[in-house]
């Protein structure tokens, strides 16, 4: 459980941006570079995935936001 930094990694995250797609996903290799020096020390295998849902039409989120209707006075529904 050493907390001794052995390196540093740079993950671009630019292709994990759905832009309308359900997934995203990247694959890649990465060096692992010496803090101080920038020397490679090893690399770094990940694999990432951006999952969502399709985006909601404006007209859905502005109806979500609206506030609901206040009851009527006389407490009866209203028909």
């Amino acid at each position: 459980d050493s907390e001794m930094q052995i390196g540093v990694a740079s993950v671009p995250l630019e292709m994990l941006v759905r832009q309308g797609h359900q997934v995203a996903k990247i694959e890649g290799e990465h060096a692992v570079l010496e803090p101080l020096t920038g020397e490679p020390r090893g690399t770094l295998r990940v694999l990432l995935v951006n999952r969502g849902q399709p985006p909601t039409a404006y007209k859905e989120l502005a109806a979500l936001a609206a506030p609901p209707p206040p009851p009527p006075e006389d407490g009866n529904p209203q028909s």
